[in-house]
């Protein structure tokens, strides 16, 4: 997303688009934190928020070309985007590897 504003098409509502979207996944990522403090209906109950959240920003109809594409990326790839939620032990990013991949491994 920080690509595109910077070198690609941000017209539009490519702006919106951005904001939600990372506001999403920073409440995943941030409710993910929380699993073992909150009860489980609790913890269900914001899980399927975030869910229906993302299924609104799916199913949008954006005009900005780039937002276009990555929904449609992140249609194809929606199994594997939020299982961090749903699989205790999986990681919200992809820092582990990074480290991993920077030390040469």
């Amino acid at each position: 997303m920080h690509n595109v504003k910077k070198r690609k098409d941000s017209s539009g509502d490519w702006d919106m688009f951005s904001k939600r979207l990372k506001r999403l996944l920073r409440d995943a990522m941030r409710l993910c934190g929380r699993r073992k403090s909150l009860a489980v209906s609790k913890y269900e109950s914001l899980r399927s928020g975030i869910e229906r959240r993302l299924t609104n920003v799916l199913e949008e109809s954006w005009k900005n070309g780039e937002a276009k594409r990555l929904v449609k990326r992140l249609r194809r790839h929606r199994q594997e985007l939020l299982v961090f939620l749903y699989r205790e032990g999986v990681p919200s990013d992809n820092n582990h590897a990074e480290r991993m991949f920077a030390m040469g491994w």
